[in-house]
């Protein structure tokens, strides 16, 4: 990976030592972090569960659903990531707090000498830590002591946050994250390789990033199909085509209000984008990308994944991640808040509002949790 390089060789023996201290299993890992982490009873606990916040983020925007998991479920260890806690901490690149959440779940199960399962919750950009330090520990072996179980999303950027340069929006949006957003801006708008980007990297079928997160039993991608100016649907929902929103105005019902649909999506076949020019019209048009509607909806309009611009050369390559991450199954929620600005958040806490809370998504997600296989 293009990223390690930037690592001394200090950084890189810090990381190795870590590793060879996990593996004998008596051996000192020392964070900087301080932990903060709700358990039922920590030296029973069998189950971890590694909540991830995003960018600017801070740990705290995760207690709302961590609270619940450990109110909710016996044995297990609720474990709020801090590693990327300071704004500047989430600046540095998506490879930079992958690797030191990496380091942070080794400290955890170092110190929890009988976890033998393990779950990532992640919020926004905490998805991507998640899915570049899960690479890390499958590099190493990890998995072959811990078991993965739930890997779980909520507004992730997954194939990144680059827009059609055709479109002021476009313009603007790729403008804030090269300039104001760093390292990460330019990897989340592909634009820190020419050729190979990070999170192209991260999609690569026999790669450590994919193998990894191929072992978890369930992966579970939520995605708010309005109000999310920061990360739109497709990428979330990791889709190249979108649902009209107005076909779901009464399919919400129930305890869940706010989750309007929840489908399991098969793996597809992988297709060799490289062998052969794909353009963007034929990906859209290619059955693999035909989503499964609720059957009250099979003959709706479907509008298609709106990031998908034909006059930006990038996007071939998000055809490409999209079609990589479909060949292991998703579980895909669709969630439509009452905001219009402020779901990216919304989804993860409860703010203050007239019109009700968001806490049936994060019940929604709790109860849907798998434990012990």
């Amino acid at each position: 990976m293009s990223g390690q390089g930037r690592f001394t060789q200090s950084r890189a023996l810090g990381w190795l030592q870590r590793i060879e201290a996990f593996l004998r299993g008596r051996g000192k890992i020392t964070h900087d972090a301080q932990s903060r982490s709700f358990v039922n009873t920590e030296l029973e606990a069998e189950h971890l569960f590694v909540l991830v916040h995003g960018i600017s983020g801070a740990a705290s925007q995760m207690f709302e659903i961590g609270s619940l998991i450990a109110k909710t479920h016996d044995r297990v260890y609720v474990h709020y990531a801090t590693s990327n806690d300071l704004i500047a901490l989430t600046m540095d690149g998506i490879d930079i707090g992958g690797e030191r959440l990496a380091c942070e779940v080794l400290n955890i199960c170092q110190r929890l000498m009988n976890i033998r399962y393990i779950s990532f919750i992640a919020h926004s950009m905490g998805g991507l830590y998640a899915r570049y330090c899960i690479g890390r520990l499958y590099e190493q072996n990890f998995f072959q002591y811990i078991r993965p179980i739930n890997f779980i999303t909520l507004a992730t950027p997954h194939v990144g946050s680059r827009r059609p340069l055709d479109t002021v929006v476009g313009i603007i949006n790729n403008i804030i994250c090269r300039c104001i957003l760093s390292t990460t801006g330019r990897q989340l708008i592909l634009l820190d390789h020419e050729e190979s980007p990070l999170l192209l990297q991260m999609t690569e079928l026999d790669g450590p990033h994919m193998k990894g997160l191929s072992l978890f039993t369930v992966r579970v991608a939520y995605a708010n199909i309005t109000g999310d100016f920061a990360v739109k649907y497709g990428t979330s929902a990791i889709t190249s085509s979108m649902p009209s929103p107005d076909l779901f105005v009464s399919s919400a019902h129930g305890r869940f209000p706010h989750v309007i649909m929840c489908e399991d999506v098969p793996p597809r076949v992988p297709v060799v984008v490289g062998a052969k020019e794909v353009t963007v019209s034929e990906a859209l048009a290619d059955n693999m990308n035909t989503e499964v509607l609720p059957q009250n909806t099979q003959e709706k309009k479907v509008t298609h994944y709106e990031d998908m611009g034909t006059t930006d050369p990038k996007q071939q390559l998000v055809v490409q991640m999209l079609r990589s991450l479909q060949t292991m199954s998703w579980r895909k929620v669709t969630v439509r808040l009452d905001s219009r600005f402020l779901s990216h958040i919304r989804i993860i806490q409860t703010l203050p509002s007239w019109r009700g809370t968001t806490h049936d998504v994060a019940q929604h997600l709790v109860e849907n949790l798998i434990l012990c296989p």
